[in-house]
């Protein structure tokens, strides 16, 4: 098994709740070849390598929005080394397919992870599968949600974004503003690739 394979999640199971379905899909060694090519691309900031294998995906109607392929998980890094390091209590904003969240509650260490999640039917789809005593899960708008009183994170994850742009540097930046009283260290998922497509 590769490092990666561990934070898959072949345990959630296909299924379909209002626009939203979780699939199961195939790539090929031909797809995988093929990806290979176009990651190593300009300007493909070295992302969108597929390695052959069983996956599977979260669909918002057309639009695949997140998958547990490598690259997926690479990206989505920055709250499982924070908890395997420090612990403590993990906000994660967006549940997508609960990949971040059962990563990072594979740390014994972690005390408390809160996942804001604003879709109904993601949550229907997936927290069924996500059960530990650690975890909350709130329905809401992140830019909603008011933190409850005595909440302190050590980490906050915000990955809300099915797609990214230089666009989305401005909501990223209120994110952050908005809970630097709330978390110690607060992080976007790509945040880094949108910074750099907002000053070209």
């Amino acid at each position: 098994m590769s490092h990666w394979e561990q934070y898959k999640v072949p345990h959630i199971p296909e299924g379909e709740s209002g626009d939203w379905r979780i699939e199961k899909f195939v790539v090929s060694e031909h797809e995988a070849s093929v990806s290979a090519m176009r990651a190593a691309m300009p300007g493909s900031y070295g992302l969108g390598y597929v390695a052959a294998g069983e996956y599977t995906k979260l669909v918002y109607k057309k639009a695949v929005i997140m998958s547990d392929t490598p690259d997926e998980v690479r990206t989505n890094m920055p709250p499982v080394w924070h908890a395997r390091r420090y612990g403590g209590h993990i906000l994660i904003v967006g549940l997508g397919l609960g990949l971040v969240t059962r990563a990072v509650l594979m740390h014994p260490i972690v005390e408390r992870v809160t996942v804001v999640e604003k879709s109904p039917d993601v949550i229907a789809l997936v927290s069924p599968h996500l059960q530990d005593t650690r975890l909350e899960i709130v329905e809401c708008d992140i830019h909603k949600w008011l933190v409850p009183k005595g909440d302190h994170f050590g980490f906050a994850w915000f990955d809300i974004w099915g797609d990214f742009s230089g666009d989305d540097l401005a909501e990223m930046t209120r994110l952050k503003r908005r809970f630097r009283r709330y978390a110690d260290v607060r992080e976007c998922w790509q945040e880094g690739i949108v910074r750099r497509l907002a000053r070209n």
